[in-house]
């Protein structure tokens, strides 16, 4: 590590209520940062600086890249999954029905799906292009962390208190 991720980051982004959350692009090309004052940044990290700043409808909770590198998904702490068009620099879609924040979030291979995880043990598949809740799920005592589609959309992994791995059988 020659410090230039902690050279683009240090004290440039602090701001009030501090950082939430973040993810790499599939590239590793650009990093998005969710903060406080209901915040995300997308940086540029070869370039060093701040490609775009989305105001979102709340803090964020979590966030992915779409697999093509072009969208996001965002958690919100209003119990929301916002998706992103980085491109336009947009909201397409709200999605809704979380009982907490969805913090864990991930698209499918080819991004048709979106899978949201939340601290209530809820999980949703939603149709990405659409913002829609396709599947809900629950687990009742679970808080899930991590949610991860298979690299050929094959199954999901979950983790909470437990790992679930789910798909077709």
């Amino acid at each position: 590590d020659d410090g230039s991720v902690r050279a683009i980051l240090d004290g440039r982004l602090l701001g009030e209520g501090g950082y939430r959350c973040m993810a790499f692009d599939a590239q590793s090309k650009r990093l998005a940062i969710g903060w406080g004052a209901a915040r995300l940044q997308v940086w540029n990290l070869k370039e060093k600086r701040v490609e775009r700043t989305i105001n979102l409808n709340a803090d964020a909770a979590g966030v992915c890249f779409r697999p093509d590198g072009q969208g996001l998904a965002v958690g919100t702490v209003k119990n929301e999954s916002e998706l992103w068009d980085l491109g336009a620099g947009a909201r397409t879609a709200t999605g809704t029905g979380h009982a907490a924040a969805p913090s864990a979030l991930a698209f499918s291979p080819a991004a048709k799906y979106l899978l949201s995880g939340d601290s209530a043990g809820a999980l949703r598949l939603w149709d990405a292009a659409k913002g829609e809740s396709i599947r809900q799920e629950s687990v009742s005592g679970e808080s899930f962390q991590q949610v991860q589609f298979h690299p050929e959309g094959k199954f999901i992994a979950i983790i909470g208190r437990d790992v679930h791995i789910w798909g077709k059988k």
